[in-house]
């Protein structure tokens, strides 16, 4: 059996994404926002979590244009990704 990392992502706002997510393993864990094309936008997490710790962080994306994007939580081994449109 293998356990998968949960991975939530909404738009709140116009300037704010929510990304909820919850590691099943202990570890170095990153969330990792990509434009369709690929590349790396930015870092929105990058830390420590014990097995089963959820952990809901506000994301500012003012800077973002409108389109979709990829959410990326993994920590090398693992990890799940969600796409998720961005509206202006």
């Amino acid at each position: 059996v293998v356990n998968n990392p949960e991975l939530r992502a909404w738009q709140q706002s116009a300037n704010d994404m929510m990304i909820e997510f919850t590691a099943h393993t202990e570890g170095r864990w990153n969330v990792d926002v990509f434009d369709l094309n690929g590349r790396k936008v930015t870092n929105a997490f990058a830390g420590d979590l014990k097995a089963g710790e959820n952990r809901v962080i506000q994301f500012d994306i003012e800077a973002f244009v409108s389109g979709v994007y990829m959410i990326r939580f993994s920590n090398g081994d693992t990890g799940s990704m969600q796409r998720i449109p961005i509206l202006r």
